[in-house]
Order: structure tokens, then C-alpha cells, then sequence
């Protein structure tokens, strides 16, 4: 993958994003032996507003990183992480849970973003959803 220009900010950042209605975050926890950055249960009160969560959530970011590192490199740090948990993501699935990979990229101007056919394998033998929020910015820092 290549993220290209010269007279361009690109940043970018991936998550592991893992949801359902009867989601336990400690189970997720004890599942992927890693610990969540943020996580909630169906019924908790929402960070903002009144509202409370319609479901259990549980969301992993990388750590030490910085946001303008390429997205491919990150992309292979997730797949790699999580190769060796396919059972244990398989198993998420099969309890209910809704399992993404949460791609952000903005960027001012253009970018060529390319992921290799060797990573698109990787990440497809995981069975999780890619889910991409790209903006455009006029500062993407």
C-alpha cells in the first residue's frame, strides 16, 4: 500500500471494534487475552447525553503509534496480532458478536491507498469486517 503526495497530510488509524447485544466486555477480554482501551455493556450509560448503550461494545487501538505511520503497516500489525486467534475470533462470532476492523483516513488532497493481495489474504482468512471513514480536510492533522 501506498500513501503518496507531496502536498498532502494523510493520517490514519485502525481499530478492533467488537459489538453485541449480549456482548461481556471481561469474557471479549479473556477470549483475546488483550485488554480493551474502551469498552461498555448493554444498559451503561453513554460517555455523552443521557442515552444508554443499545448494546455491549469493546474497542482495541493500537499502542505507541503515530497517526501518520502508513495505513498498510497498520493494516499487517492487526493481522499479524490477530493470526494466531482466528478460533478465538470464530468463537466471538458464533456467541453474536460483530467483529470490524475500524479503518479512519483523512486526508488533504489525494492519496493512492493499496493493500497488497499477501494482506488481503491475511486479513480475510480473520473473518472481520473492514469498515473505512475516509474525509477529506483541508488540515487532516
Amino acid at each position: 500500500m501506498s500513501e503518496s503526495g507531496s502536498d498532502r497530510d494523510f493520517v490514519s488509524s485502525v481499530g478492533l471494534i467488537i459489538t453485541g447485544a449480549q456482548l461481556r466486555p471481561d469474557e471479549v477480554t479473556a477470549t483475546l487475552g488483550m485488554e480493551p482501551d474502551e469498552c461498555w455493556r448493554r444498559g451503561d450509560s453513554k460517555r455523552v447525553g443521557a442515552e444508554l448503550h443499545e448494546w455491549g461494545g469493546w474497542k482495541k487501538r493500537l499502542q505507541r503509534r503515530d497517526d501518520r505511520d502508513p495505513f498498510s503497516l497498520e493494516l499487517r500489525l492487526w493481522a499479524d496480532l490477530l493470526k494466531g486467534k482466528v478460533t478465538e475470533l470464530r468463537c466471538l462470532r458464533d456467541a453474536g458478536c460483530n467483529l470490524t476492523l475500524d479503518c479512519f483516513i483523512s486526508i488533504s488532497g489525494a492519496a493512492l491507498v493499496e493493500i497488497n493481495p499477501e494482506l488481503q489474504r491475511d486479513l480475510s482468512t480473520l473473518g472481520i469486517d473492514l469498515s473505512f471513514a475516509i474525509w477529506a480536510s483541508t488540515d487532516a492533522g
